[in-house]
């Protein structure tokens, strides 16, 4: 858990701009995190000029209920972060790539068809019309 000494806080907002959780926010010009959105990665207390955020033990974190985690727990841990981070990289990406090709198909249902398409779809007609005419209704 971090905590944030609150006289040494200037209100830079260095720690906001840093934090990727969106955890940290300004309250009467000084930071103020939101506990349950940190991932207590650390790098707001990096980036302080000041030396304002601290780390602060809670009583779990001091008696961990698992001294050494098990193998499956350590790789879902190492997963699911590089899956954080993979998917930020790749996100805005991949948002383009779909605006493109949206805009691109809009592009092209807005776009009259070409003769030869009106001709291959009007053929299909004929032949539904000339299949018709033959049977009695």
């Amino acid at each position: 858990m971090y905590n944030i000494d609150y006289q040494k806080c200037n209100g830079c907002a260095a720690c906001l701009e840093t934090c990727k959780s969106g955890a940290i926010y300004l309250l009467n010009n000084k930071a103020q995190i939101d506990q349950s959105r940190c991932t207590e990665c650390g790098a707001c207390v990096e980036v302080c000029p000041n030396d304002a955020i601290k780390i602060v033990q809670t009583e779990q974190q001091q008696y961990p209920v698992s001294i050494n985690p098990s193998p499956r727990q350590s790789i879902m841990s190492a997963v699911k972060s590089s899956a954080i981070a993979v998917g930020s990289a790749l996100l805005p990406v991949v948002i383009s790539k779909l605006g493109s090709l949206l805009s691109s198909k809009l592009e092209n249902l807005n776009r009259p068809s070409s003769p030869a398409n009106q001709n291959f779809m009007n053929s299909g007609m004929r032949i539904r019309n000339r299949s018709r005419r033959g049977k009695k209704q």
